[in-house]
């Protein structure tokens, strides 16, 4: 560890904390003065690892960022008070991670899992990463404080991008398919007739207009069809998904229950799965149900949307997370129910939460990196009497249709908010209740029809 020894002790004595709603006996022991964390303390991939841990086993109670709920915040001025009182160093906040945590099954993690959240929380309060991961056994020599400048909070928050991220795991069932049989190119997307056994759109097409030309299933036959195939996801609620078809394998995503969804890949002969990746979901609120209207798939990775505001790229044959991004904040009532649009290298989507104060958006993501490539904002601020736009809602939580031909990208958006009492946002309240186009290479308004 790249700190100073200990040089100096005294005692601290006793101190009893109120935690959630148990009461946790903290014995302060005989500690030293020691140096804060610097270089080396921690590693970015064990604070990585950590925001997986926390995410499925702590925000339920402190929060997706750390801000608190159930259980005291563990990052900003109170956590900093805390610190000054009972946790000088980290073996200390660890003693509480290894033994108390979680509440419902106190200990059941393994010391790999508490050293990782450890490192988390050290993350998102500022303390620098270094090449050294943080060790159970050095950890007096770790101290907390004085506590970092919350400008550093910002800088490696930001790097890390792991705040309000769920966590994803893994089942293979059946033998993978070969990538290159379910990899989806632009002259694929664009030439749909040519595929007629393939659904590879939401809307089948650009043009969403969802009509299949297949004519094998007709009027004088349709009596006679059987169940071939029933799919158990496990997951009880609502479905909304529309499956997309690449090549015999059915993609298909699932409704979120006790916070949880799942992505599946299915024969579509058969029914039989051959994989599923399900998803633990960070902290969110619900405007309009726990669904999720299905996936798109292209350039070998399936996206999915989530109502924890988060686009997730999967490996199509395998199932694997390749990235994780987040697309608004959850917390101020951001959601994402949608069928992401696939276009060009890029995944377009919009947010749900219109009951909620929020401001609409359609925003387009680099489909091989999550790199965000334009954000168009749907309330207008010159036809919002006053601030309203800021809260003005026109949501969008439809796929987008695109014309080809003129590269325009073309949705409907909702209500304005409040939708039921107008007088607090005078005006026209462009862009809501609306037919919208925006040239879809740049995000700029083409045109507009409300």
């Amino acid at each position: 560890m790249n700190v100073a020894k200990r040089i100096t002790r005294f005692l601290r004595g006793w101190h009893i904390r109120l935690w959630s709603n148990a009461v946790l006996a903290i014995v302060t022991l005989p500690v030293a003065a020691v140096s804060a964390p610097g270089a080396g303390d921690y590693t970015q991939a064990q604070a990585q690892a950590g925001a997986q841990v926390f995410s499925v086993t702590c925000s339920v109670c402190h929060g997706s960022k750390l801000q608190g709920g159930a259980a005291p915040a563990l990052t900003g001025a109170a956590f900093a008070q805390t610190l000054t009182t009972t946790y000088s160093t980290t073996s200390k906040l660890y003693g509480v991670i290894s033994t108390l945590m979680p509440v419902d099954n106190p200990g059941s993690l393994s010391k790999e899992q508490d050293t990782q959240v450890l490192a988390y929380i050290l993350a998102e309060n500022g303390y620098p990463a270094g090449t050294t991961p943080l060790d159970p056994a050095h950890l007096d020599e770790v101290a907390l404080l004085p506590y970092p400048d919350q400008g550093a909070k910002k800088a490696t928050a930001g790097n890390l991008e792991i705040q309000n991220i769920g966590s994803s795991n893994r089942l293979v069932v059946g033998a993978l398919p070969d990538r290159s049989s379910v990899t989806v190119s632009d002259a694929m997307m664009g030439s749909v007739d040519s595929h007629t056994s393939d659904w590879l759109l939401h809307g089948r097409d650009y043009s969403n207009q969802r009509f299949s030309p297949l004519k094998d299933i007709n009027a004088g036959n349709v009596s006679s069809l059987v169940p071939v195939a029933l799919v158990q996801t496990g997951i009880t609620s609502s479905f909304e998904t529309t499956p997309i078809v690449v090549n015999g394998v059915m993609y298909a995503s699932t409704p979120v229950v006790d916070s949880k969804m799942k992505i599946l890949a299915i024969r579509a002969d058969s029914g039989d799965i051959i994989w599923e990746s399900t998803y633990n979901l960070g902290e969110f609120k619900i405007c309009c149900g726990p669904v999720n209207r299905g996936v798109a798939v292209g350039y070998g990775s399936v996206y999915v949307v989530t109502l924890d505001d988060r686009l997730i790229a999967l490996d199509a044959a395998s199932g694997e997370v390749r990235w994780n991004v987040a697309v608004a904040d959850p917390t101020l009532g951001y959601s994402e129910t949608m069928a992401p649009q696939i276009y060009k290298g890029m995944i377009v989507v919009g947010s749900a939460g219109g009951e909620w104060p929020i401001r609409g958006f359609v925003a387009a993501f680099d489909a091989m990196t999550g790199k965000e490539t334009w954000r168009w904002q749907s309330t207008d601020p010159k036809s919002y009497a006053g601030d309203s736009w800021q809260r003005g809602g026109a949501m969008v939580w439809t796929t987008p249709a695109i014309d080809p031909e003129r590269d325009l990208l073309i949705f409907s958006t909702g209500n304005p908010n409040p939708d039921l009492y107008g007088p607090v946002r005078k005006g026209d309240n462009h862009y809501s209740d609306s037919i919208v186009a925006l040239h879809v290479r740049t995000g700029q308004l083409a045109w507009f029809f409300q």
